[in-house]
């Protein structure tokens, strides 16, 4: 998928609430001190893909966005729901 392609991706489930944090990514929200609000951000404005990490499992996208420009590591379910990993500083 190209990089237009997922940003819109990401977008569109961002915007419908479509995502779960993973217990990790819930930890690192709180160490980084971000908000829920912070990651609907990212999610609903991602701005670039930094890198893909092709696994067994699927790919993992490193994003940026948010008004902010943090960081998230995501995986899709079936293209139908994000998993937030985890939030880098």
């Amino acid at each position: 998928m190209d990089e237009e392609l997922l940003l819109e991706t990401i977008k569109q489930l961002g915007n419908k609430g479509s995502y779960r944090l993973t217990r990790h990514a819930v930890e690192q929200r709180v160490k980084r001190c971000m908000s829920i609000e912070d990651i609907e951000d990212i999610l609903k404005n991602p701005m670039r893909i930094i890198r893909t990490d092709e696994q067994k499992d699927g790919n993992t996208y490193k994003i940026e966005g948010g008004f902010n420009k943090k960081r998230l590591a995501i995986k899709f379910m079936d293209m139908t729901i994000i998993v937030v990993i985890t939030a880098m500083d």
